[in-house]
């Protein structure tokens, strides 16, 4: 005797017919460096406050800091740290334009702040971020400190102010 399963006649019914695309996978964008292929290099635009995100060795250690060339991050020695396939993106704080921060943790599902901090990216774009400094009278203009009566950003006060 003969047994016919559902999945066999299901297979059997849809042989030979075409059928639409329901959706693609596009994988993260990639770049070959010394015939390794590594993830992004990051966040573009340089929008991470507090001069931007981390750099990190190949076991995932902090090595430094990451800069802005270009409109992207680059670091000196390691990558711009990643995080289930993520680049650091964010600082966590307690409110918007503080000076206080700390680095997100890593967990299973990518990068997240500890209970009762925010990630700097849930604040207005824009946010100016640190103390303003007292080398004159301030504004915030496009997410960083500015002497007032200026241009509106190369005068910049003197100090140790975060960028974006």
């Amino acid at each position: 005797m003969l047994r016919v399963t559902p999945l066999f006649l299901l297979l059997a019914i849809s042989c030979g017919r075409s059928y639409p695309v329901i959706g693609t996978v596009s994988p993260p964008s990639l770049t070959l460096d010394a015939g390794r292929i590594e993830p992004d290099a990051g966040p573009t635009g340089c929008n991470v406050p507090f001069g931007g995100p981390n750099c990190c060795d190949s076991a995932g250690t902090h090595v430094g800091g990451a800069t802005c060339t270009a409109d992207r991050y680059t670091c000196t020695t390691g990558t711009v740290c990643a995080c289930a396939g993520e680049p650091q993106a964010f600082y966590c704080s307690d409110v918007c334009g503080s000076d206080a921060y700390i680095n997100p943790t890593c967990g299973a599902a990518g990068w997240f702040c500890p209970s009762g901090l925010i990630k700097t990216t849930d604040c207005e774009p824009g946010t100016c971020w640190g103390e303003p400094g007292d080398a004159c009278q301030t504004r915030c203009v496009d997410g960083r400190w500015s002497c007032v009566d200026t241009d509106g950003g190369t005068d910049d006060p003197p100090n140790d102010t975060p960028s974006p």
